[in-house]
């Protein structure tokens, strides 16, 4: 753990994303990392171990959580820009304990398998400084296939920045697929 006490709570005026974030964010400006789920859940809880220890080295970490009520749905791109979006907003907004604490030219997307997949679709944000993939990669491109939700080997070449690909071991079923991006 870094030297920040963490708090934990729902990113205001936005109830289906978390924040993670130090207590006391002090003089330095906090780096932004918005995360996508595996599975494309949304599932914070699975991660926040995670995201409690680089909340804890002074970041602002952000991910997507159910909205109680809504119909239930898997995470995508446009959840994470709203992470990117949100931060944006609330390094700005009067009464914010983050205004003006938030380091806007240094936002990361980072995701586990399917967030992988997110977080290489979101490295084209030209707001994107970094990209982080564990245990995932892009499919290659298919000519005249109709565009999904993920990004494919088109990309690539879009990305900007440093791109990290972590995986778990030849056993993870996407190690291939991780080997091929890079």
């Amino acid at each position: 753990a870094g030297s920040y006490k963490v708090t934990k709570e729902p990113a205001f005026g936005s109830p289906s994303h978390v924040v993670f974030r130090p207590e006391t964010p002090g003089k330095d400006k906090l780096p932004v990392m918005a995360w996508g789920d595996g599975g494309c859940a949304i599932n914070s809880a699975r991660y926040s171990g995670f995201f409690t220890t680089i909340a804890s080295h002074g970041f602002l970490v952000m991910s997507t959580v159910a909205v109680e009520g809504a119909a239930r749905r898997q995470q995508n791109a446009d959840d994470m820009r709203a992470e990117i979006a949100w931060a944006e907003k609330e390094n700005a907004r009067d009464g914010s304990p983050l205004k003006g604490k938030i380091a806007l030219d240094q936002v990361a997307v980072m995701g586990q398998s399917c967030g992988g997949f997110l977080s290489i679709a979101l490295g084209t944000d030209p707001r994107v400084k970094t990209i982080g993939v564990f245990n995932s990669g892009v499919q290659r491109a298919v000519a005249g296939a109709p565009a999904g939700p993920f990004a494919t080997s088109d990309a690539l070449p879009r990305l900007h920045g440093p791109v990290l690909l972590i995986n778990g071991a030849e056993r993870d079923f996407l190690t291939p697929t991780s080997r091929a991006t890079f």
